[in-house]
């Protein structure tokens, strides 16, 4: 269910709060990119925008040795910011933390405060590499409010790894059973990547929802063949009851 949340970018609204002068971290990432010297390539959203990264002052070096204090008065002052833009959810990467987690801890104390799930790279991956480790609490925290029922939304045929944790390469289509199904601009079905979820869920379970879908064994079948015609999944075939909005009666 996290991965369906991912593809459709269901996630809890999330703050950073990382060491001054580390804001970017998220953007800069690391020298192995697909293609280095690719001037115009379009580059994925960081799951945590740019005004939602905020900075702290504080530093451990590269031998766990405190270089300057948590600026708790600092951190106080971001928490009426963190509430006024709605956040849900905040992770804390700081420089170094996984040498010495004392400054994150102290962070994580203040920022308790705001009654949202907090969570600290020091505890959940105490590990060097700073942009991998940020990337990983990063959505680790805009994960942790996420618990609506919901049917699939992907299949899985064995995403490259973004995130410093144990991961299969698997590339993940975004269209699986449950995955609503529409019309584009040129009359093609498109299908996914958001879903009808499980409450009410498709209009097929005939509870209430409306939202034509496709069955995951159809979605297989179709698979690599191009897209469905219309008629497949219009009125009274795969999804009793909807309509699809732009097909033809």
């Amino acid at each position: 269910m996290a991965t369906d949340a991912v593809l459709e970018g269901k996630l809890a609204r999330t703050a950073l709060v990382t060491t001054e002068g580390f804001r970017d971290v998220l953007e800069i990432g690391r020298q192995n990119r697909p293609s280095l010297y690719d001037l115009f390539l379009n580059r994925p959203r960081p799951i945590v925008p740019r005004e939602l990264r905020f900075e702290v002052r504080e530093r451990i070096d590269a031998h766990g040795n405190g270089v300057r204090p948590l600026d708790r008065g600092g951190l106080r002052r971001l928490l009426p910011l963190l509430r006024a833009a709605g956040v849900q959810a905040v992770a804390v990467s700081f420089l170094c933390s996984f040498l010495r987690p004392d400054h994150e801890r102290e962070a994580g104390e203040v920022l308790a405060q705001l009654g949202v799930p907090v969570t600290l790279s020091s505890d959940l991956l105490p590990e060097f590499r700073e942009y991998e480790r940020t990337s990983t609490v990063v959505l680790n925290a805009a994960l942790r409010p996420w618990g609506d029922g919901r049917g699939g939304a992907s299949a899985d045929p064995p995403l490259r790894p973004r995130v410093a944790l144990p991961t299969v390469d698997v590339h993940t289509i975004g269209a699986g059973g449950g995955s609503l199904a529409r019309l584009d601009s040129g009359g093609a079905l498109a299908v996914g990547p958001e879903s009808a979820g499980a409450d009410p869920g498709p209009a097929r379970y005939g509870r209430g929802g409306t939202a034509p879908t496709v069955p995951a064994t159809t979605t297989a079948w179709f698979s690599g063949r191009g897209p469905i015609p219309a008629r497949v999944v219009h009125r009274g075939d795969l999804c009793p009851g909807a309509t699809i909005k732009g097909a033809a009666r």
